[in-house]
């Protein structure tokens, strides 16, 4: 197993980038309704796949994203200073890395493996996630490893926490947390 190394060996704390480093839905939808003529809300994004939520195929699923990628990229996607403001606050303590399971982040094993943001969590030595995916963060608990869901978004604020995963509302939360843990 391999893990990342650093001189001052702070424990590593694994933070999920889309909606949560950054609003990526919120600026992803405004390019799918801009660029197609569509009128979804980010309510509409309560979970389902891309491909249910737009109604198309996963080819096409994969064009628009490619094309979104190309013509505006992920520099527009920004974090608000809140979340800079806490970030750079847990660096003293932790070592950050970003875990995400983009579309073109998938790491497969073989035709019915794929990695789990908890193995890859293992993998780096990571002890905690912050994620606004509720599967990710049960995964990650059921592992033994701490996990905070993100947010109050159209896809987690109804969920029942699983055992060992705690929720967050903001990155104000996440500092607080952090702080009691001290």
């Amino acid at each position: 197993m391999s893990t990342l190394s650093t001189d001052k060996q702070k424990p590593i704390l694994a933070v999920d980038l889309d909606d949560v480093l950054a609003t990526s839905n919120e600026v992803l939808n405004n390019f799918i309704n801009e660029r197609y003529g569509t009128s979804y809300k980010l309510d509409d994004y309560n979970g389902g796949s891309l491909k249910d939520i737009w109604k198309i195929s996963w080819l096409e699923v994969k064009q628009r994203l490619d094309v979104f990628d190309k013509e505006v990229g992920q520099g527009a996607i920004k974090p608000d200073p809140e979340t800079i403001v806490v970030l750079k606050k847990l660096k003293v303590k932790y070592d950050l890395v970003i875990i995400t399971a983009r579309h073109s982040h998938f790491t497969v094993i073989d035709d019915d493996t794929v990695v789990t943001k908890a193995h890859a969590m293992r993998e780096i030595g990571a002890f905690c996630l912050i994620d606004d995916n509720v599967e990710h963060c049960e995964i990650a608990a059921a592992e033994g490893l701490e996990a905070i869901l993100f947010g109050e978004l159209p896809w987690n604020r109804n969920a029942i926490l699983p055992p060992g995963v705690r929720r967050a509302k903001n990155w104000q939360e996440v500092a607080e947390y952090f702080d009691e843990q001290s």
